[in-house]
């Protein structure tokens, strides 16, 4: 249980994502911190949760520099955690599924799930969530085996430490390859297919980059010949309201997420622009030309990998970014060599999607379950988190 329960602190608190047991007697004191569950009995889970959080918390403060306001976080978090293992426990008692898949391992209800099956000998399974951009957000696995999208996913987990057996390929179940024809937006009137180029900007919630990703694109847009426009399309998350502050161009417009879908706003565009985002994926897969904004000159796990097998354009300039744009739509060699780069991309990243990586899915579960011998329910804490 104690190699779980890192991991869902880990990806719960970011600041925690710095943390490295370089020392055998670093590891051993989270261990013996989180080591065990709670009798049963509300107030007993209560009082014994929150005497484990408080030590394991103090324990944190002494060998990292973590701020003390995150005290009470990571007690209810901890407290809510272990009464989720304990509640799927007692569920167990009643009911013993023969296996648990689910859609990504670190959720909090469904990481404490996971935790329970495995120490009912119970088969857990994940599949992959999106781009592994942070190690800590996959790995170390809280479930038994992983389905990933292609060999790119499997050689990243393989460098963090997921052992080759764990790993399966099977693609993308929550990808397509193909996109709707461009259409009237409702949510945007103004908009007629046709009469624009359109470079779309996915957003991603990160509010630290907003105003220079903003400002970079403004620049891409102002480079543009006359026949182009951009459209934002926000993050779920964000507002409208997020963005408003930095937007200085007549010729950039917000896509609202609750007016403009998701297909709608994919069907808009003649290129994609992102920073950091697992909307280069979705828009890669559908054959729209896609490049990364390099606002930071930092980039995560796969953005970093894609770039570097030149599967993804980076751009640190805006002139040079319109450039490569207006060549995209205007001079074949640009144009085919895009196609063969994206051909290379589906090869790498993603094998099948939508309802052939469904029926993999199926497959590789069923071959999991008959080889259930090399499934390991170890507890330990290995020494390279």
């Amino acid at each position: 249980m104690t190699e779980e329960i890192f991991a869902i602190i880990t990806t719960e608190f970011s600041t925690f994502s710095s943390y490295r047991a370089n020392s055998k007697s670093k590891v051993e004191i989270l261990k013996s911190d989180l080591q065990g569950t709670p009798s049963r009995g509300r107030n007993d889970d209560e009082r014994k949760a929150y005497r484990m959080a408080i030590k394991t918390f103090h324990q944190f403060l002494k060998k990292e520099k973590l701020a003390a306001y995150r005290l009470l976080p990571f007690i209810i978090h901890i407290q809510r955690q272990i009464g989720w293992v304990d509640l799927f426990e007692r569920s167990f008692q009643f009911s013993t599924p023969s296996v648990v898949v689910t859609e990504y391992d670190r959720y909090n209800e469904i990481t404490a799930l996971i935790i329970a099956a495995n120490q009912n000998k119970i088969p857990t399974i994940t599949l992959t969530h999106g781009l592994l951009n942070f190690r800590f957000a996959y790995a170390p696995l809280v479930a038994n085996d992983i389905l990933c999208w292609g060999e790119a996913q499997r050689e990243m987990l393989l460098n963090w430490g997921v052992s080759q057996h764990r790993i399966h390929i099977t693609g993308a179940v929550q990808l397509r390859d193909t996109r709707n024809e461009k259409g009237v937006l409702k949510g945007l009137p103004e908009y007629k297919p046709g009469n624009h180029k359109v470079l779309l900007l996915a957003t991603n919630p990160i509010e630290a980059v907003r105003q220079d990703l903003i400002s970079f694109f403004t620049e891409v847009i102002n480079c543009l010949s006359d026949d182009w426009i951009g459209l934002i399309r926000l993050h779920p998350s964000e507002s409208s309201q997020d963005y408003l502050p930095y937007l200085v161009s007549e010729r950039t417009t917000i896509l609202e997420s609750d007016k403009v879908s998701y297909d709608e706003s994919m069907a808009t565009a003649d290129v994609v622009g992102v920073f950091n985002s697992a909307f280069a994926i979705d828009s890669m897969m559908v054959g729209i030309p896609t490049v990364q904004f390099d606002i930071t000159k930092q980039f995560e796990g796969a953005v970093k990998d894609m770039v570097q097998r030149n599967l993804l354009k980076a751009f640190s300039n805006p002139k040079q970014c319109a450039e490569y744009v207006e060549a995209l739509m205007t001079d074949g060699k640009t144009k085919d060599e895009w196609k063969s780069q994206n051909k290379r991309f589906r090869k790498d990243y993603c094998v099948a999607c939508g309802r052939e990586a469904a029926r993999n899915v199926v497959c590789e579960i069923n071959k999991i379950l008959k080889n259930k011998s090399h499934i390991e329910f170890d507890e330990s804490v290995p020494v390279d988190l």
